[in-house]
């Protein structure tokens, strides 16, 4: 008996989606899943599930810290960022939206059963509003966030 799993079924869901909304990089995602598990490579999507988002992060950061192995940023350009009003609010939010990732992290490793709703936001996120993927870690951080305040006044 062929069996197709309600996985396989929203993956190709998922797959459509992106494939109508023009989303190169959800397609790939899902055609990579969908090869390790043709392949019956389990353990490689229980890997990719457990440790993919640790290494994106580091693949990401990685890619910001680019410019300075090329040297196509400079110490003085960084230095004059201190100093612009620009620079500093970037600097505020970079902080910000690291915090309210750790939150997000936090949320999700204790409320499990929000990953669908966010994967879900995520998606459509990416699909018609040129998301960038990273948007699971803040949202869950902003909803642990706006969820705090709204217990503190309940």
């Amino acid at each position: 008996m062929n069996y197709v799993s309600e996985g396989f079924i929203l993956l190709f869901a998922i797959m459509l989606l992106a494939i109508f909304a023009q989303n190169r990089s959800v397609v790939y995602a899902v055609l990579i899943v969908f090869i390790l598990k043709i392949l019956r490579l389990d353990r490689a999507v229980v890997f990719l599930e457990a440790h993919g988002l640790r290494w994106s992060i580091i693949f990401l950061t990685a890619a910001v810290l680019a410019p300075f192995a090329s040297d196509t940023i400079s110490i003085r350009e960084l230095a004059t960022q201190f100093k612009t009003p620009l620079g500093i609010t970037a600097i505020i939010m970079g902080a910000f939206s690291t915090y309210l990732a750790r939150q997000g992290v936090t949320l999700l490793d204790s409320t499990p059963d929000i990953v669908p709703a966010m994967v879900i936001g995520t998606i459509i996120g990416i699909s018609f509003f040129r998301g960038i993927p990273v948007g699971p870690l803040v949202s869950s951080g902003i909803l642990a966030v706006i969820f705090a305040v709204y217990n503190m006044f309940r």
